[in-house]
C-alpha cells in the first residue's frame, strides 16, 4: 500500500465498439436520442464503478439492498465494502486523445467560443476581445451603482464578417497560444469529423414479460463512433491507501 493522495494518473480509454452517453432526459418510444461525448459526471461514475468492480471487496448486490435504506449514498457504499481510497478518489476529464496514424499523439480541447475562422480559401483566425470601457459612450454604466462588463468586439469587423465558429478542437499547442493572448495556427485545428462520427440506428421496445415488441414502440438512437486511434482520456487521483 502507498499514499497516492494528490498523485494524478492518466487513463486512456480505447472503445471496442460504438459508444452511447446521454443526459437525464426521458427516453421512450417515438424519441430520437442523441449521444455525444460523456460529461464529467458520467465519466466519474463509470471509472468509480470500474474501480469498485476490480477491488475485490465491494458487494454490488449488498449495495443495491443498502440503497433502499434511508441513508446517504456514501454510507450505502461503505456498508457494501467500498474502500475509502475509492470513495475519496477524484477525477478529471474527459478529453479526446488524438493518436491517429501519422500525427503527433496529443490531447485536444474544444475551440474557445471567442475564436472564428474565415470561410475563404485563405483561411484566417479571428479573435473577439473585450472592448475598452470608454470605446462606447456610457456602455459601462447603467447607473452610478451598476456597471456592465466590457462587450466582446471584433478585431476586424469587415474581414471577420464571413468568418464562422469552426467547431472542432484545438491541440494543446493551439490552446497555449490562445491562453497567451494570441491565435492558433491552422494546423492546430482538428475537425469533429476527423475525430469521430455518428452511427444512427432504429430499435423497438421489448416487453419484459412477454418478450415481444411493444405496439408503436419504435425509437431512434445516435451512437458515438470514435475514429481509429482516437481515445477518451481522463485522470484519476485515488485517496490515501490506494494500491500501487
Amino acid at each position: 500500500m502507498t499514499d497516492n493522495n494528490n498523485v494524478w494518473t492518466g487513463v486512456r480509454l480505447d472503445p471496442l465498439d460504438v459508444l452511447f452517453f446521454r443526459d437525464g432526459r426521458p427516453f421512450d418510444a417515438a424519441n430520437r436520442v442523441t449521444g455525444g461525448l460523456p460529461n464529467p459526471q458520467t465519466l466519474a461514475g463509470a471509472l468509480r464503478t470500474a474501480l469498485l468492480a476490480n477491488c475485490g471487496e465491494f458487494d454490488f448486490a449488498k449495495f443495491a439492498r443498502e440503497r433502499k435504506k434511508p441513508q446517504g449514498i456514501q454510507d450505502a457504499l461503505k456498508n457494501a465494502g467500498a474502500p475509502d481510497w475509492i470513495l475519496k478518489a477524484k477525477f478529471r476529464g474527459p478529453w479526446l486523445y488524438d493518436g491517429r496514424k501519422d500525427l503527433t499523439p496529443e490531447l485536444v480541447l474544444p475551440v474557445p467560443a471567442v475564436l472564428s475562422l474565415s470561410t475563404e480559401e485563405d483561411k484566417q483566425w479571428f479573435r473577439r476581445r473585450p472592448l475598452h470601457n470608454n470605446a462606447i459612450s456610457r456602455w459601462n454604466k447603467i447607473s452610478d451603482e451598476v456597471a456592465l462588463p466590457c462587450p466582446l468586439w471584433s478585431e476586424d469587423g469587415e474581414r471577420e464578417a464571413s468568418a464562422k465558429a469552426p467547431g472542432g478542437f484545438l491541440t494543446l499547442s493551439g490552446i497555449k497560444k490562445f491562453l497567451e493572448g494570441g491565435k492558433p495556427d491552422l494546423e492546430d485545428h482538428r475537425k469533429e469529423e476527423d475525430l469521430f462520427g455518428h452511427d444512427h440506428r432504429t430499435g423497438i421496445v421489448i416487453d419484459g414479460e412477454t418478450l415481444t415488441s411493444v405496439d408503436g414502440g419504435i425509437y431512434g438512437i445516435q451512437f458515438l463512433s470514435l475514429k481509429k486511434g482516437v481515445s477518451i482520456y481522463a485522470e484519476i487521483c485515488p485517496g490515501a491507501g490506494a494500491p500501487e
